[in-house]
């Protein structure tokens, strides 16, 4: 019983965390802005590779700022949509992907 109970714990301990994912339709805190659709792929992109900027739920909210205001950093939106790979992710710019 108590191997199994510290096997269990084991594999908890091993699994990563479930990283909240961005939520398009939660537009709350763009005010009247509409999420910007590449940036929902982008960020919903980054995220199946593995990339922890798109697994950030403000992922989408700093991007969309970014599309539709004055540019605050680099957020090459289009090439992490298309991005397959953490490397190529990073050679878009603007993402540490580790």
């Amino acid at each position: 019983m108590i191997r199994h109970a510290i096997a269990a714990l084991a594999l908890l301990a091993c699994t990563p965390p479930h990283a909240p994912q961005p939520d398009a339709s939660d537009a709350a805190s763009l005010g009247d802005v509409a999420p910007n659709a590449v940036c929902v792929s982008a960020c919903s992109n980054l995220a199946a590779i593995g990339c922890i900027e798109g697994a950030d739920v403000n992922c989408v909210v700093a991007c969309t700022k970014n599309a539709t205001g004055a540019p605050i950093a680099v957020m090459p939106a289009a090439c992490w949509s298309d991005a397959g790979t953490k490397e190529a992710a990073r050679a878009c710019g603007g993402v540490s992907c580790p």
